[in-house]
């Protein structure tokens, strides 16, 4: 049973989003999909919100240090907060998007009280991690947490 899947690095860009889009739209396990240091562009995070916008299971999503801009930005916090009511957390640090546009996406995610946004200069919640840990550590075993850990060390 697949619930973390960590492909950080691996150049993965737009057509290996939309492969990606047609697993979230099936698979019902998964719960943390991280994506960063690829090449998830604006096209990849639209391809990236249609698969979340089916998937009922995913919620944490990892994204930084994509080259995703103002357009992927807009078309991912309109697919978090109009069609994914499960995710959790997302990091979009070192993306290509203006400040502009990266402080509207603050104010915007700020609003769903669900959300932990990571990584934004403009509007870190990582005071809120210590709620999500308690949150988490009531939902899982202590070895599940710490297997857990194991395979997030380095995101």
């Amino acid at each position: 049973r697949l619930e973390n899947l960590g492909l950080g690095g691996n150049y993965i860009d737009g057509e290996g989003c939309e492969h990606i889009a047609e697993m979230l739209k099936f698979n019902k396990t998964l719960k943390k999909l991280v994506l960063s240091s690829n090449l998830v562009d604006n096209d990849g995070i639209g391809a990236l919100v249609q698969g979340l916008g089916v998937n009922s299971s995913i919620h944490t999503l990892l994204l930084a240090g994509n080259p995703f801009g103002d357009l992927g930005a807009r078309r991912l916090v309109d697919g978090i907060l109009n069609k994914n009511k499960t995710l959790k957390v997302v990091d979009i640090h070192n993306s290509e998007m203006s400040e502009e546009t990266e402080r509207a996406v603050v104010e915007k995610l700020k609003r769903d009280s669900r959300l932990y946004l990571l990584g934004s200069y403009y509007g870190r919640q990582d005071y809120r991690i210590a709620d999500l840990d308690k949150d988490w550590k009531a939902e899982q075993p202590v070895a599940e947490q710490e297997e857990t850990l194991r395979n997030t060390e380095g995101f």
